[in-house]
């Protein structure tokens, strides 16, 4: 068992790149469950910071410290912009989904294989 603040940090192992990390988590409020990371990308465009479904996430690499995911990292970087003081509502969840090309099934949420 590991804890989920043991991830902040980790960098994000794209399809075609390693970069960015794990800024922070957004938890649901209703159950509890990590729904989100925001992905800071400042390595690469100051300032700047997008968020992924944690269902998205791949695995964990807990040696390299490293988080994969199925996206290109042309895809996280022009995500739309997370702002840590916006809700992050059903309409934003819905956007996150589009954006992305994800599927989005209502009665199963995405969850890591790990």
């Amino acid at each position: 068992m590991r804890s989920a603040y043991e991830i902040l940090g980790y960098h994000i192992e794209a399809n075609d790149d390693l970069f960015g990390h794990v800024e922070v988590f957004i938890i649901e409020e209703e159950n509890w469950r990590l729904q989100y990371l925001a992905i800071d990308t400042k390595n690469w465009l100051p300032g700047r910071s997008s968020l992924i479904e944690i269902g998205w996430v791949e695995g964990f690499d807990w040696w390299n410290k490293t988080a994969r995911v199925d996206l290109l990292r042309k895809q996280i970087e022009m995500a739309p912009r997370f702002d840590p003081f916006d809700p992050v509502n059903e309409d934003e969840n819905q956007k996150l989904y589009d954006y992305y090309g994800k599927p989005r099934d209502y009665e199963t949420p995405a969850v890591p294989m790990f």
